[in-house]
This record gives C-alpha cells, structure tokens and sequence, in this order.
C-alpha cells in the first residue's frame, strides 16, 4: 500500500516538474510582458498576486506602456504556468474572434473560464460557431441609426438632470470617477434594457448634501463588481474545475454571483413583460433589448431568424455592462482632465460644441455628429488613454 502511494507521489512530482519545465521553456516568453525570474512561485501564482493588490487593469495598462504602443501581443503567466495573451492589434483581434482552423472549430480559445462563470455566454467569452451565431443576432443592436434613436430617448432628460447637480454644487470639489461611472451607468441601463440604476439620483444627492459622495447602490451592479474581485483561492476552483467549492469556502463571491444572475433574470424579464404590453403602433423609442426580442418573435412565427434564449440575453446583457460601463465612465475622466489640461483645446471644443449646439432647444446626437472638433478631439483621448 506504502509502495503504491509512494509510486502515485512520484508520478504527481514528475508531472508537476515536467509542466514547470514546459511552461519555463516556452517560446510565448518571446513575446512582450511582465518580467519573469521563472521560479517556481512564479509558476504557482503567476501575476495574480500583483493585479490582485492594485486597481482594475492598471498592471496590464502599465506593462503595455514598458513593452512599447507598437506593441501587437504581450504575455503573461497565470495559475500553474497557465499561459494568457493580450492582442492589442485590431487586426490581431479580428483574426482570433472569426478565423477557423477547419470545420466548426474555432483556431483560438479565449479560456475565459473565470469571466464567463461572472457573465455568462456573451460575445466576450464564447468562441466559435457559437461567437458567429450570437454576432450574427447581436448585430442589428448596433446599427447607427438604433443607436441614435434609443440616446436621443434618454440623454437628454439624464444629461440635464447630471448638469443641473453640477451646477447646484459649483465651486466644491467632486469625486470626478464616481460621477462618470453613474452617468455611464444610467445611459447604459436606459439604452439597453429600459433599467433605472438611480446613479444620477446619487449624484443629485450629493448635490444637496444629502450623501457625502456618489455611490452605485443598485444591487444590480453591486454584485456585478464583487464577482468580479479576483481571489487567489477562487481562481485555484475555476482552473481545477472545483467551482462548487466556493459555496462553502467564498461565501461572498457566491452570494455576489446569486444575486447578479437574479437581478439580471429579472431585467431581462420585465423588459419582455413591458415588451409584450407594447402596442405595436407605438412610438416609443425601444431599447436595445428590444430588438432581440423581435428577433424572438419572428423565430416563433417561423421565420428564419435565429433568436437569443433568455439565458442568452441575460449573458449579452451582462456583457454590455462589463464591456460598456468602466471603459465610458473612463473615457469620459481623461477627456475631462484633457480639457482641464490644455486650455487651448479647450476652448476650441467649446466652440465647436456652440457653433453645432440647437439654439433654444436639447442637443441631438445628429448635432453632435457635425462636431467635427470634439470628434477628433475623442479620439485622440482614446489614442492617449485607452480605457
């Protein structure tokens, strides 16, 4: 018995060292990134301990700057020596996302396990036919036009509402990142699925002193970000297949996850109630989950369209959110803090945004569109901080 559990000791020693010496002699180290001492530590923890200790994104941010803006792919070393590339190229990303290596298999895995355990199936985590399937269904949601119509629904009543609390409380002084993270919040929840995250109502209450600063209340998104707080233990479950574990040993994270999937259960259910109550002769501007419920009807009618299950829409749902919130909410900071930097580009945005502003009346996302300046200036915001 002594002999044979010392042989099965023995046969997990040689593997564990046989998987070290293959991640320690991996040509994916050519590749930009992270330096790497290659010790066995390093191939236990990989860089998990170093995004865990600082804010979100902030060491990729940071190791994209060290290996140069040129730079197409970086790697880094996950758990057990697990191997992750960032492409940074935008033909580099169309290539992973549709090419195929023959038949139905995708030529690139993403390996999201961790986020698509968050999230769900979505654009972000799916690969494949499946990928092809929900683009093909996902696309009509962002055609220009829809776009336009379901921001000039509410941007404009959410806009003078955040301006109006501005201006109540001129002269203090402002959290500027808690404040672009609600507004982004509520035109993303209006703009999606017709839900009301009451950010800008925080931000209101700040104005009249009610609260000391802007917080993200809504059980929605709450749990949407402790989900997504990385935990060495958590990441040990997804990669060893013990997800089950975490009930018992991450009761925060589970409870997080548990009422993220209701919450977004109940959006998605409401807003096919709601849709469902729609008169068809309505002109009520839709959301973008209405679309996908079209897309529904038209399945059960008999057409040829392929459809979304609620499942799915929920996972899409929850991807716009991860896609969507953060990276508006941040755009909009350097583009602030750009303005408050050079007052000479400032000035001239103000003027373009007078010269195209509607006199005497809201401004329009097809006034906005003639803002040639501000456009330009958007974009080398974005060059300059990529969020």
């Amino acid at each position: 018995m002594i002999a044979e559990l010392a042989s099965i000791l023995a046969l997990i020693v040689v593997a564990i060292l046989w998987k070290y010496h293959q991640w320690r002699t991996s040509p994916l180290f050519r590749i930009p990134g992270p330096k790497c001492n290659f010790t066995f530590k390093e191939w236990v923890v990989g860089v998990f301990h170093i995004i865990q200790n600082e804010p979100f994104m902030q060491p990729q941010q940071r190791w994209w700057k060290e290996s140069g803006p040129d730079t197409q792919m970086m790697h880094v070393t996950g758990v057990f020596g697990r191997h992750f590339i960032f492409v940074l190229d935008a033909d580099g990303v169309k290539q992973v996302l549709s090419s195929k290596a023959g038949g139905k298999l995708p030529r690139f895995i993403k390996g999201l396990e961790f986020l698509k355990k968050v999230i769900g199936e979505g654009l972000v985590t799916i690969d494949g036919d499946e990928w092809q399937r929900h683009r093909k269904i996902m696309q009509p949601i962002f055609d220009n036009q829809v776009l336009k119509e379901a921001l000039n629904s509410c941007l404009p009543d959410i806009m003078d509402r955040f301006v109006a609390a501005w201006k109540e409380k001129a002269g203090g002084e402002l959290d500027l990142t808690s404040h672009c993270a609600a507004l982004a919040l509520d035109i993303i929840g209006k703009v999606a699925f017709s839900h009301d995250f009451q950010a800008v109502t925080s931000v209101e209450q700040w104005a009249k002193g009610a609260v000391r600063q802007v917080e993200l209340n809504d059980p929605l998104i709450k749990s949407l970000y402790t989900s997504m707080m990385p935990s060495m233990l958590r990441m040990l479950f997804v990669n060893l297949r013990l997800g089950a574990l975490e009930r018992f040993y991450l009761r925060e994270s589970f409870n997080a996850q548990v009422i993220l999937d209701r919450e977004f259960a109940t959006v998605v259910d409401r807003s096919y109630a709601r849709y469902i109550r729609r008169d068809k002769a309505s002109t009520e501007s839709k959301c973008l989950l209405d679309y996908l419920f079209d897309a529904q009807t038209a399945s059960r009618a008999g057409s040829t369209s392929n459809s979304l299950t609620h499942k799915e829409l929920q996972g899409e749902m929850k991807t716009l959110i991860f896609a969507g919130h953060e990276t508006t909410a941040t755009l909009c900071v350097w583009a602030i803090f750009s303005i408050i930097k050079h007052k000479e580009v400032e000035h001239l945005v103000v003027d373009d945004i007078l010269k195209h502003s509607p006199k005497n009346a809201r401004m329009t996302f097809e006034s906005v569109e003639k803002m040639d300046y501000l456009d330009a200036f958007l974009k080398e915001v974005l060059r300059l901080h990529p969020p």
